[in-house]
């Protein structure tokens, strides 16, 4: 009996001391979550019901594009407190049910042992609360930056209720942070507008827009609206900073970190000095500083410029193969494209034919014939071909050679005879055969000129063989 008492004063002992240790307290706030609710209308005619709804969406648009919430001081120590209170509400749970599992126990001599452990684990809960409202509220650790999150409501549609009675109570019971509502009222095609909001950590409102005019006056006015909501659901104050890069690829940097690529809008930047790098390949590295005040809209227009390493006419065999520059489609063969400093991976597709990649860079050769295989054809297949094409080449220029040694032998031939019989031929005769020898010297010539063109095809077809047999070497 006594060994077992002994186990439960341990056991008990024990979980005091892990209930006491557990002194360290942190907000629970993971994110800021915005509650946008429907307008109440009063006196609203049938046509413009829609209002109850489109005015809140458009808000909400703008809302949207926010990704962040920066806590202030007074938000923070709203945190710190409520922290501390959920930690005295856990413990005075605890405590209230150890209370009635001492207060159940019958009396025994067993029971009071046990009882008196049960004491010495209630005042351990009573040291705890003394603990946790001594705690100092500055220690206690809060995220100053929060991830903004728009409740959508259960039931269907992008808008909740509003509110029937307490806006702050309606908040907290959703499990809102920040809550947008209003009303419209309709008096003879006049509306008047009402928009607020409700901040739940600070427990009060924290905006009240009034406006009054014609329906379309009331729309096109709510820029006014959006420039008062925007900076209280960022948490401070902000600008907005457009880069325009004159290449569309370009990579854009703030402030070291990447930004974007090509146009790049950041919205809700906070006002500040700011350094922009903008980079791409085959261009200067352009560097800006800006310095960006409240409310500022900067738009930078960045020129790049080319740096020159000379330019590659790109080839295939067969022509018209699509051509991807880092995976971007750029064109399709014959293309000429620019050198790099660095290397540039270069992919060749067309229909039929395998995928031929390949780099270019500042050293690659002017000029490049790319031969592209056939689907389930080897390289083997593909050299054979060209060896084939090599030798109908060459045969061809042999056989182009003995025409023009044919057509010259029969021109000296005809010219000869011309000027040995000139004087006992007639004028008739005389013109026949000296046009009959101009006639074979021209087709002489006119075979030269075939004969160099199929040496020139021999010799191109010879490269390409040769190509084929390195690529097959490789």
């Amino acid at each position: 009996m006594l060994k077992r008492n002994f186990c439960f004063s341990f056991v008990i002992l024990l979980l005091t001391c892990i209930s006491l240790g557990a002194q360290d307290i942190v907000s629970a706030q993971e994110t800021y979550t915005i509650i946008i609710t429907q307008l109440k209308g009063n006196n609203l005619s049938a046509e413009n019901q829609a209002l109850l709804n489109s005015i809140p969406l458009l808000l909400k648009e703008s809302i949207s594009a926010i990704t962040t919430h920066h806590l202030d001081p007074e938000e923070i120590s709203a945190l710190r407190e409520e922290a501390v209170n959920t930690k005295l509400i856990q413990v005075y749970e605890n405590l209230r049910d150890k209370k009635k599992d001492r207060d159940q126990l019958p009396y025994s001599q067993s029971s009071s042992s046990q009882k008196s452990e049960y004491q010495k684990q209630i005042e351990g809960y009573l040291d705890e609360i003394r603990e946790i409202k001594a705690y100092p509220l500055e220690n206690i650790q809060v995220k100053e930056i929060l991830p903004v999150s728009l409740l959508r409501p259960q039931k269907k549609g992008e808008l909740f209720a509003p509110p029937e009675f307490s806006p702050l109570t309606y908040t907290k019971e959703n499990n809102g942070d920040l809550l947008l509502t209003g009303s419209i009222e309709e008096i003879f095609g006049y509306f008047y507008l009402q928009i607020r909001l409700y901040d739940r950590l600070k427990a009060k409102l924290i905006l009240d827009y009034n406006n009054s005019g014609e329906a379309s006056d009331i729309i096109e006015e709510l820029s006014e609206l959006k420039a008062q909501v925007i900076p209280l659901v960022l948490g401070r104050e902000y600008g907005r900073l457009s880069i325009l890069p004159s290449d569309p690829k370009a990579f854009v940097f703030l402030n070291g970190s990447f930004a974007g690529i090509g146009k790049t809008e950041i919205p809700f930047i906070e006002p500040g000095d700011y350094s922009i790098e903008v980079a791409q390949k085959g261009f200067e590295t352009k560097k800006l500083a800006v310095t960006l005040k409240k409310g500022d809209e900067i738009e930078l227009a960045v020129d790049l410029t080319a740096l020159d390493f000379g330019q590659v006419a790109l080839n295939s065999e067969p022509s018209e193969a699509m051509v991807y520059e880092n995976s971007q489609y750029i064109g399709m063969t014959p293309l000429v494209i620019n050198k790099l400093d660095t290397a540039n991976q270069i992919l060749l597709k067309k229909e039929g034919y395998q995928d031929k990649s390949l780099t270019v860079d500042k050293n690659s050769s002017d000029q490049l014939n790319i031969p592209l295989l056939l689907e389930g054809e080897s390289l083997s297949e593909l050299q054979q071909k060209k060896r084939n094409d090599f030798y109908f080449a060459f045969g061809f220029f042999l056989l182009s050679l003995p025409v023009s040694f044919f057509l010259d032998v029969y021109s000296k031939d005809y010219y000869d005879y011309y000027r040995s019989n000139f004087f006992y031929l007639s004028e008739g005769d005389q013109e026949t055969f000296f046009n009959t020898s101009n006639g074979f010297r021209i087709s002489q010539w006119a075979a030269w000129a075939v004969s160099g063109g199929l040496a020139a095809n021999m010799l191109w077809q010879l490269y390409l063989y040769i190509d084929s047999t390195n690529k097959l070497v490789d």
